[in-house]
């Protein structure tokens, strides 16, 4: 009874103070203790503290202590009352407070509450070191940008995080347009600089942490990278940048190694077994003097650092061990492959013979180096069992990555330049370049810029019980590149000289890591999912890469120079869009065809005489400011001729491909002239004459419009008709403009001549001896008004003779062709916002060529077109609204054809922003 009297007191005193704490709260709601932080000193601190003791909980009782905790502040719930809601019904839960998590940085203090937008973390040695999270708020709230600045008097700063950031350190090191990682920029009036950084392997996906947008890895590659700039007086800027793509491991202790020179990863760390080199013809078109092979050496080095030889190297156990050899012509003292003839020399280090000659068993193997004595023109590519496809079969990579591949120096046949050659086996694991820049401005009204690359390829040999990563054998390739510019603008001289050098091994793609697991496998083969471009192949300069690499949206409508109004469309088929396809070039389309004139008939120069106007040019390599494998120099020198409207220019250029033994000699003039005269209008006369001797090759990739097609790329081969060549382009327009007239008249004649053609071997007489194209365009047309009626009477006359140095070419075939055009065009405007536009059309089309006569194409043709349009402006809810209503026939008539009709009827409704 005594006991159960002080149980009971003890309840009753637990409830009394329950209550006044209820009470106590109750009259001084707006008390939230530490919640709005801790005043010290006149600020306000919120560093965690824990929780503290209660003094009240200071009770030894074995019952559970309720003490009030959110539910009570947040809404007054008690955990010991009974609930019932039939007076004052139950409500869901709602932050009162702001919506959010609550944050603290690294020294404690507390930063905000809100939303985590992005945090990218890095821990070793740890499993799954790599963390890098972007939120669904960093797409939805700032749209996959965020940037944070600062400046004061003349130091500025900002620090941007981006998924599609336009970034240039130079066009040699580093270009991207839609760049995914970190940019931090420094600016003052003197000094400028850049850092970057990336996760390129796996640069985060919008999502919430359950749903795995943390990507958490172990293995990755990462992107560092930057540049700094100096101005030195007046006229002087230096500037130094660093770039590198490396695999790391966060199960790696920090600062073990050299990071910069990369690590293998988990999935790249097994032991080899199998090793192989691939001979072949650098030149396989010759169809001679390929790769001649007179002797191997394979040089093993084991774990304990004894080395090993199946030649007589003096410093190596003597191995006695021959690769399998495969392929290749059977020569006397040597073997050859020549055309498309390949010698494989595989090396099996698990095989019979291997294990017979008691070499180093291959989870002891720690470097593998390879002697070739060589000669001719020889191409060596390496690879293993390691270095492999989906399929786990060997690759080589020189495709993408060139300075896997060794090749010899220009077209040796005779056998003058037998050398040996030292290859070391390694997986790609780095891909580095550094480099330095100067610019020197107006010194003597001189003006010179230049830079210099090198470029640092970092491989090692696995090897699986190897404890440390980084301490894995390794060995580099190094390539340059470099150019310089000089030139002086003044009245009336002016000259310009251009000096440039690329390795054929330079290279910015690296193989990037891990992209379907955390092991780091690469599937060699695959450059759309395992490379990284730290130059961007971006020839028609807009936002998005030209070829397939991961994580961005491939750009598969590329013609440089043809967007001059910059819209995204091709100027030749202007009223193309996605919504709305046109699948008719304009100067093909009825009405359209009048103010469109095809491609042939634009002016422009062509320095690499591959037939295609350099302004105009795409292809699948980086865009550099020079094209790799290549060096030479271009100088020029002119003079403004009269009132300076006129200007003759003469210069000389030499260059070489630095893998083979091709060149590109020119001597070239050019005269230009443009001037506009208040009566008679404007004039503008171009000639360009050059000798040149090329038989570089300088394939392109052309963006070609056919009838029935929005437009294609097509691989366009060069014809190489510049080996000995006579080439001259003319160029004249006129265009006259009064009263509502107005009239254009242009002509083009490029003509193409060899020299000394019927001497030259047969492999090269798959060119015509003379070629060119030549075209005429007349036009005119008159708008005049009759009270509120417009009309406008057009004629058009275009005539254009096509003869294409190769005879086979299917993009732009023989042809010779007389169009004529006559169209009239009534517009009608009735009530406010509405018009009437009708039209009739005629068009001739005369073939000169007996084999088109009967082309479903280019045969000739009579074609009518009728046409009527309603047209309606209007203010709708805001927009501008177009909406048109019409009715096009058009008569066709072709040789052995009855006349044929197409008819079309459509309703159109545009909603404009205004102009």
């Amino acid at each position: 009874m005594k006991r159960s009297g002080l149980v009971l007191a003890y309840a009753l005193g637990v409830i009394i103070m329950v209550a006044s704490y209820h009470d106590v709260h109750a009259q001084a709601r707006e008390d939230f203790g530490n919640r709005l932080g801790i005043h010290r000193g006149g600020e306000v601190s919120f560093e965690p503290q824990g929780p503290g003791i209660l003094h009240d909980a200071l009770d030894p009782a074995v019952r559970n202590w309720l003490v009030p905790q959110e539910l009570y502040h947040e809404y007054g719930f008690q955990q010991w009352e009974y609930s019932n809601y039939a007076r004052d019904h139950y409500q869901r839960y709602v932050n009162t407070a702001l919506e959010g998590d609550y944050f603290y940085d690294m020294y404690g203090r507390y930063i905000t509450r809100g939303r985590l937008i992005y945090d990218w973390r890095v821990a070793t040695p740890e499993v799954t070191g790599s963390n890098l999270f972007k939120s669904d708020q960093y797409a939805s709230w700032f749209s996959r940008l965020v940037v944070a600045s600062d400046s004061r008097g003349e130091y500025y700063y900002a620090l941007t995080v981006g998924d599609a950031i336009r970034t240039t350190l130079t066009p040699m090191t580093f270009s991207k347009p839609s760049y995914s990682g970190v940019q931090f920029d420094l600016a003052t009036d003197k000094y400028e600089a850049t850092i970057l950084a990336a996760r390129p392997s796996a640069p985060g996906t919008i999502g919430t942490m359950v749903t795995g947008g943390a990507r958490e890895r172990s293995n990755d590659t990462n992107m560092l990278g930057g540049r700094a700039t100096a101005r030195v007086g007046d006229f002087l800027q230096l500037g130094a940048t660093y770039v590198n793509a490396f695999n790391s491991q966060t199960k790696n202790p920090s600062f073990q190694g050299n990071p910069f020179r990369g690590t293998l990863t988990e999935g790249q760390n097994n032991d080899i077994t199998r090793l192989e080199i691939r001979l072949s013809d650098d030149s396989p078109e010759d169809g001679v003097a390929g790769a001649a092979l007179f002797q191997e050496e394979i040089i093993i080095t084991d774990s304990d650092g004894v080395r090993y030889s199946n030649r007589r190297t003096l410093d190596a156990e003597r191995l006695d061990f021959r690769p399998t050899t495969q392929g290749g012509f059977q020569r006397e003292g040597y073997l050859s492959a020549d055309g498309n003839e390949v010698i494989a020399l595989i090396y099996d280090l698990e095989g019979p013979e291997y294990r017979a000659a008691l070499g180093p068993p291959p989870d002891r193997i720690a470097r593998v180096e390879f002697i070739l004595l060589v000669a001719n023109d020889y191409r060596i590519e390496l690879t293993s069992d390691r270095q492999v496809n989906r399929n786990d079969q060997p690759v080589v990579i020189s495709a993408a990555l060139p300075h896997r591949t060794i090749s010899a120096a220009g077209n040796v046949q005779d056998g003058s330049n037998q050398r040996f050659v030292h290859l070391e086996y390694g997986l790609p694991v780095a891909n580095e370049i550094f480099g330095f820049t100067v610019d020197v401005k107006d010194v003597l009204g001189m003006h010179l810029s230049g830079e210099w690359d090198r470029n640092r390829q970092h491989a090692r040999y696995p090897r699986r019980t190897e404890s440390d990563v980084t301490q894995h054998s390794h060995s580099v390739t190094t390539a340059d590149a470099m150019w310089l510019n000089v030139h002086k603008r003044s009245y009336p001289w002016f000259v310009f000289g251009e000096a440039y050098s690329v390795d054929h091994n330079y290279c910015t793609s690296a193989y990037i890591v891990g992209i379907h697991n955390d092991l780091g496998e690469i599937y060699y083969d695959d450059e759309r999912a395992f490379l990284y471009e730290f130059v961007e192949n971006n020839d028609d300069g807009d936002r998005f890469p030209d070829w397939a690499r991961r994580n961005f949206v491939q750009d598969r409508e590329i013609f440089p120079g043809m967007d001059t109004n910059r819209d995204f469309i091709h100027d030749l088929n202007q009223n193309d869009n996605i919504h709305r396809p046109n699948r008719i070039p304009d100067y093909e389309e009825p009405f359209l065809r009048f103010n469109s004139d095809r491609a042939e008939f634009l002016y422009g120069v062509d320095m690499n005489n591959n037939t295609v106007i350099d302004r105009f040019q795409n292809d699948d390599q980086p865009t550099y400011l020079y094209e790799r494998d290549r060096r030479g120099f271009n100088v020029y020198a002119g003079t403004h001729l009269g009132s300076g409207r006129a200007r003759l220019t003469v210069g000389h250029l030499r260059e070489r491909q630095l893998s083979d033994d091709r060149r590109n000699h020119s001597v070239y003039g050019l005269f230009s002239y443009h001037s506009s005269f208040p009566r008679w209008g404007e004039v503008r006369v171009f000639n360009h004459l050059r000798r040149v001797k090329d038989d570089i090759r300088n394939d392109v990739i052309l963006w070609v419009l056919r009838v029935g097609s929005r437009g294609e790329l097509v691989p366009y081969s060069d014809p190489l008709a510049g080996r000995d060549t006579w080439i001259n382009t003319a160029y004249a327009q006129w265009d006259f403009k009064t009263n509502g007239l107005r009239m254009q008249h242009k002509i083009k004649h490029d003509i193409w001549r060899q020299v000394d053609f019927e001497d030259r071997p047969a492999e090269q007489q798959n060119i015509r001896e003379s070629s060119g194209f030549f075209g005429i365009v007349n036009k005119a047309d008159y708008l005049f008004d009759i009270g509120n009626i417009r009309l406008r009477p057009r004629w058009k006359s275009e005539f254009f003779r096509m003869r294409p140095p190769d005879p086979e070419d299917s993009i732009r075939p023989t042809s010779t062709e007389l169009r004529e055009l006559l169209s009239f065009m009534v517009r009608i405007p009735f009530l406010s916002r509405s018009e009437l536009e009708t039209g009739v059309e005629y068009y001739y089309v005369k073939q000169f060529r007996d084999d088109l006569q009967h082309d479903p194409v280019h045969s000739d043709r009579h074609e009518w077109v009728y046409a009527a349009q309603v047209t309606n402006q209007s203010a709708y809810v805001g927009y501008d609204l177009w909406t048109q209503a019409g009715i096009s026939v058009a008569r066709i008539s072709r040789p052995d054809q009855d006349w044929t009709t197409d008819t079309r009827l459509f309703l159109t409704i545009y909603a404009g922003f205004g102009d």
